[in-house]
């Protein structure tokens, strides 16, 4: 196979490890991104999801050298951000290291202080941070900035928005940590992960039954729609599909997979039924908001060259790039 005959192509490991997340197997996955880091590691992307997989798997100690390679190694790369140095963060706390969580922060200060999103991962890791060395008052001042941010729509990957969470409910402001769960689950309706990390903030805060509803409640809806709208595709009704994957896409608006099953099936059904007003327009908007939330998605030049070939065909002329 082409790993056996040329370990050098790297893009088999990724495509490997890609596969197995897709049979529902993280540890094969971690493997695969692991050989591939072991010929190379230079490649930041890799690192990100070598970091991401080893987490999710319990994997601290990979985790956190995945993490940390990706900010020594990517420190002039356009795709290191304020992510990152949250997801380090995150490991360091959760193995006890809370200086060396602070010594991150201190670290990235320039570039998390550049965007509101990056002052909002400095904010909740403080909030966490404080918290676990017994420093309430600078804890609550950390997560009311925290507040401030989120109030004020910033928002941060799954994770980070379940760090949030959890200071929330352990400084028992429960109402607001209850709907940023409720956010994240919307979105988070087809990851295991995070559904699981959500299930034991509630646990470890002693509202397991709270949790287990409030999950529930926000995780069905979502999943219903986009089962439905696919389902209802392959059977050739676009209209009906278009109407569930686009409400689907309202209710979930950071989650990638229903981002793009609602642009392929508007793009289905010009392909099969021709141009409908606005149709167009709304399929470039859903690909350029996965383009932010996963930029290397494979899905995503599938799409794109569909998308192309449509403006092609009805002679519609392609945005130009701001």
């Amino acid at each position: 196979d082409a790993l056996d005959a040329s370990p050098e192509l790297m893009a088999a490991y990724d495509l490997l490890a890609e596969v197995r997340v897709a049979k529902k197997d993280p540890v094969g996955a971690q493997n695969a991104l692991q050989d591939g880091v072991a010929l190379s590691g230079k490649t930041v992307r890799r690192q990100q999801q070598l970091g991401e997989l080893a987490y999710d798997n319990g994997d601290l100690d990979t985790a956190r050298a995945a993490y940390q390679a990706t900010l020594d190694k990517g420190r002039h790369s356009i795709f290191v951000s304020h992510t990152d140095y949250g997801n380090l963060c995150r490991v360091q706390v959760e193995q006890g290291d809370l200086s060396g969580a602070l010594n991150t922060l201190k670290k990235g200060k320039d570039t998390l202080a550049a965007t509101q999103e990056g002052q909002l991962v400095a904010a909740v890791v403080q909030s966490v941070v404080h918290a676990k060395s017994g420093q309430p008052e600078a804890a609550r001042r950390a997560l009311d900035e925290a507040s401030r941010l989120h109030a004020g729509g910033v928002r941060g990957d799954g994770r980070l928005m379940l760090d949030l969470a959890g200071s929330y409910i352990a400084q028992g402001r429960h109402e607001e940590g209850d709907a940023v769960v409720g956010e994240v689950a919307r979105n988070a309706h087809d990851s295991d992960a995070l559904l699981s990390k959500a299930k034991d903030i509630y646990l470890n805060s002693g509202r397991q039954a709270a949790g287990e509803e409030l999950l529930k409640q926000a995780t069905t809806e979502v999943r219903q729609l986009n089962n439905e709208g696919v389902y209802l595709a392959q059977k050739g009704d676009f209209d009906g599909a278009v109407k569930r994957l686009l409400t689907a896409a309202r209710e979930a608006p950071y989650n990638p997979r229903v981002l793009m099953n609602a642009a392929w099936v508007l793009l289905r059904d010009i392909e099969r039924n021709g141009l409908k007003e606005g149709n167009v327009e709304e399929a470039r908007r859903l690909l350029d908001d996965v383009e932010r939330l996963a930029p290397g998605h494979t899905r995503l030049p599938g799409l794109r060259t569909q998308l192309r070939e449509i403006e092609a065909r009805f002679g519609i002329a392609r945005r130009k790039a701001s």
